[in-house]
């Protein structure tokens, strides 16, 4: 910034005399500033009013083309205690009755009350696993997510063997159990271990055996001649042999058994491979089989393994006693047992087996691992079973109040949206309010500058010509008709809105810049006409078919004239219904004047600054020359 130091000789204000000289041009610099800040309220004016019909158009107007958003359909329950319904569109009308024989449930292992009464506290230290404290023992057991129990072994499912020392804590415990896929918990208030599925339903559910190494059966390889169900079946054993190799590693992996090897993954040969990685992967199978030969053998002759498994069993039995985790089946198993004491005394864990729900739908019967079911366009929800001699019944039917929830919607989005912009269109004159400068608002109180800026921004689209074109596009659609009668509904006439009692108020009822809303008749949410006969709700009560008919047709006219109104051209982007690109342009335009007139008006005050400057300089001179003679008199 220059800094001038003026007046020194002449004694003027000079700055003041400068600022009022320019002060005639800077009212042009001021006027453009106003002129572009007008411009700016306008656009951001324009893109809130746009936001609105773009959202009307997209989010409204759109669905209403289709029939889906007019299919609503209810469903009626009989014991509303036992099942809630969801009803889809495409459900099928009449009366069900169903049967419900089963909930779903999730497994549940609630544990034993044991000694234990921190989280962190080591597992040697609990009563009854102080046999832990040996550095070489450990509990190794298995979890299978999934699979069906018979004969007592656990066939199929997702196998994960665990183990534990006695210098594990009793949150490790609760870590292991997480890991292998289920939820657990140990409650320090209550002092017990709680183990639960992940879900519901029997494939969710969860078995808890002790560890045991087995032979591992010959792999199933299918030929030409297999059928479809012989694949099936090989195809089960061999997931059930993948899973008896990944448990027989884990155990040994866990330690306490000699003389086995963990069993390599197998090799996959694809058609892409070359024969020298063929025959690579061909040599690590054969180690692989050799390996599973070995183990076999050892697991069926070797009797230091059936001890292993004896051991196992035992170490497992006496373990779970102690941390309250075994059930009496799981004892029984084992060969534990409780004394009456100790089931008086809450010890035995309980067990709650996960079970799909189960149902019985007009005579046909459907399972699901959870309590919803989707059948037929029903979502069910059952909460218990009914008795066997009872049914419940499920009427489902024409939801004539959705379909007309759905147009009284749409009225009620459509008249928020035209009475703005009837009251924009017709906003007061506010052409003697232009734009305040810094100084004129600093004379001002807030609230004055705010009541100024609010009387020039809701008059920005006063009889503007794009608004008043895009109003009464829409306007014209809602005034005409979309289909003929061709059912007799309105006796072969032409249907318009006010067939199905959907009307204006009319000009001297209405309110200012509300003479375009539509009202229902018999809407009990509007004072003007509820008391008036319900055309609407009749028609869809008789003759639905036209009512949607009559609604996606105007829906479809008015979708395509805001498209067209909404298009891109040289002067407007996409979806947008004002000329917001040549607005761009203009305000551009009045930046770049701005920085013109602005510099005009600093080269006029350079120049008088400059003049003043020169006055200043002979004055100084003229002082100069007048001291000097004044000294030869001295």
């Amino acid at each position: 910034m220059t800094i001038r130091i003026t007046g020194m000789n002449s004694g003027l204000d000079t700055e003041a005399i400068i600022t009022e000289l320019a002060s005639a041009r800077s009212v042009k610099v001021q006027k453009v500033e106003k002129e572009r800040t007008k411009l700016s309220w306008k656009i951001d004016a324009w893109k809130e009013l746009n936001n609105k019909i773009y959202s009307l158009y997209s989010d409204v107007i759109s669905d209403l083309r289709f029939d889906y958003a007019y299919t609503k359909k209810t469903t009626k329950v009989s014991d509303e205690d036992a099942v809630t319904v969801m009803t889809a569109g495409d459900a099928m009308n009449g009366v069900q009755s169903l049967k419900i024989n089963q909930v779903a449930k999730t497994g549940f292992l609630t544990g034993g009350k044991i000694d234990a009464s921190s989280g962190e506290k080591l597992l040697a230290n609990i009563s009854g696993l102080d046999w832990l404290k040996d550095s070489d023992k450990s509990v190794v057991f298995s979890v299978i997510i999934g699979g069906e129990e018979v004969d007592g072994k656990v066939v199929g499912g997702e196998e994960k063997v665990i183990s534990f020392n006695g210098y594990n804590t009793v949150d490790d415990v609760v870590a292991k159990f997480k890991e292998a896929g289920l939820e657990a918990k140990f409650d320090t208030a209550s002092k017990r271990f709680f183990i639960s599925a992940k879900g519901t339903g029997k494939e969710a559910d969860f078995h808890i055996k002790t560890a045991e190494l087995r032979e591992v059966p010959e792999k199933q390889v299918p030929t030409t001649a297999t059928t479809e169900d012989e694949l099936a079946e090989m195809e089960r054993a061999n997931a059930e042999r993948d899973r008896i190799i990944a448990a027989n590693n884990a155990i040994i992996k866990a330690g306490g058994v000699t003389g086995l090897q963990e069993v390599p993954d197998e090799e996959v040969i694809n058609f892409s491979d070359s024969p020298e990685v063929v025959a690579k992967k061909n040599a690590a199978n054969a180690v692989r089989d050799s390996i599973i030969a070995a183990n076999n053998k050892k697991i069926k002759e070797d009797a230091s393994i059936e001890d292993a498994n004896k051991s196992f069993k035992e170490d497992f039995g006496k373990a779970f006693k102690a941390l309250g985790l075994l059930t009496e089946d799981m004892a029984n198993e084992c060969g534990v047992t409780f004394t009456q004491a100790e089931k008086d005394a809450g010890k035995v864990a309980g067990k709650i087996a996960g079970q799909d729900a189960v149902i019985n739908l007009n005579g046909a019967t459907f399972t699901s691992s959870t309590n919803t079911f989707e059948i037929n366009g029903l979502t069910m929800t059952v909460h218990k079973t009914t008795a066997a001699d009872e049914e419940i019944t499920l009427t489902t039917e024409q939801d004539t109040t959705g379909i007309y929830d759905t147009i009284k919607n749409f009225f009620t989005k459509y008249n928020e949206l035209i009475n703005e912009m009837d009251k924009l269109y017709n906003a007061d004159s506010a052409a003697k309010y232009e734009p305040l400068t810094k100084e004129e608002k600093d004379a001002m109180s807030e609230t004055e500058v705010e009541e100024w800026e609010k009387k020039i921004k809701e008059s920005l689209l006063r009889r503007d010509s794009t608004l008043s074109g895009v109003a009464n596009a829409m306007k014209e659609v809602m005034l005409s008709t979309h289909i003929k009668d061709k059912s007799g509904f309105n006796e072969g006439k032409d249907i318009y809105l006010s067939v199905f009692g959907i009307e204006t108020l009319g000009y001297f009822k209405a309110k200012d810049n509300e003479k375009s809303a539509y009202h229902i008749n018999g809407d009990p949410d509007d004072k003007d006409v509820k008391n008036y006969d319900d055309k609407l709700k009749k028609a869809i009560a008789t003759d639905p078919d036209t009512v949607v008919e009559f609604f996606k047709t105007l829906a479809n006219n008015l979708y395509d004239t805001l498209e067209d109104k909404m298009g891109r051209t040289d002067y407007s982007s996409a979806f947008t219904v004002y000329n917001d690109k040549q607005m761009d342009i203009e305000l551009k335009q009045y930046d770049s004047k701005i920085t013109t007139e602005q510099k005009k008006l600093n080269d006029y005050i350079d120049r008088w600054y400059a003049k003043f400057s020169q006055m200043e300089v002979a004055l100084s001179k003229i002082n100069s020359k007048e001291s000097s003679i004044s000294s030869l008199f001295g």
